[in-house]
């Protein structure tokens, strides 16, 4: 995009607690997707560049992570309380939104 002096945007999945404190290897990851994206539209911006990138930092959403079958060790108890949280969250259709509200205000930091 950048190349060709288009312009574009590059949104990075990260997570709210890629803004967060980190205090696991999940926050410390999503801590990661946030920087490089800083990272890189500091790269863009110094290179006069009309790409831009965002990082989706998204809450608690309505999806079934909770029961996720890749998660073994998991207890049955934290899967209660997860799918409960996740219960009252907004859908994916909140995050679309988001992610497009947020591109149409060049947003850096898109939150659901």
């Amino acid at each position: 995009m950048h190349a060709n002096g288009d312009d574009g945007f590059i949104v990075n999945t990260a997570s709210i607690y890629g803004l967060a404190s980190a205090t696991s290897a999940y926050g410390i990851t999503k801590q990661g997707v946030v920087a490089i994206s800083e990272a890189y539209q500091s790269a863009l911006q110094a290179l006069g560049s009309k790409v831009m990138v965002s990082s989706l930092c998204p809450s608690f959403h309505s999806t079934n992570i909770g029961s996720a079958e890749y998660d073994k060790q998991k207890l049955p108890e934290d899967t209660q309380v997860m799918d409960a949280i996740l219960a009252n969250g907004p859908g994916p259709d909140a995050v679309a939104k988001a992610v497009f509200d947020g591109i149409e205000a060049g947003d850096h930091y898109i939150h659901t």
